[in-house]
């Protein structure tokens, strides 16, 4: 059903590789987040890649995305509120959102990172 909705701009890949997920999230103008997520580790995968973040403002986009930095946040999960957030990122210039910034956050979230604070938080609260 989808493929018949679909216009001449989209394409559906089937399965691809983690590898070929980070080097088409790495050429595209940026990924949506529509949902409400409690981390949601495809936003870090696409800020990993150097791509910026269309997020709803809710859940763990909160905590991996910087609004204006590494993406943008719409506040209602409406086609209005959607396609509102993509005209405002469209007139963004790509030279905002600079690849090697968003990978350097995206690194905040490795397991080093995690075990690190995790750490810090458990000796703060003894």
């Amino acid at each position: 059903m989808l493929k018949r909705m679909a216009n001449s701009a989209v394409r559906f890949l089937g399965y691809v590789s983690d590898e070929q997920v980070a080097e088409l999230m790495g050429r595209a103008r940026g990924f949506v987040c529509a949902a409400e997520e409690d981390f949601g580790i495809a936003v870090v995968e696409a800020q990993a890649a150097g791509c910026p973040v269309i997020a709803y403002r809710a859940g763990g986009a909160l905590e991996t995305v910087l609004d204006g930095e590494t993406g943008i946040f719409f506040d209602e999960q409406t086609v209005e509120s959607l396609a509102d957030a993509a005209q405002r990122f469209e007139r963004i210039p790509s030279t905002n959102f600079i690849p090697a910034n968003l990978v350097r956050h995206a690194r905040k979230f490795n397991r080093e990172y995690f075990l690190r604070k995790f750490k810090e938080f458990v000796r703060f609260q003894e």
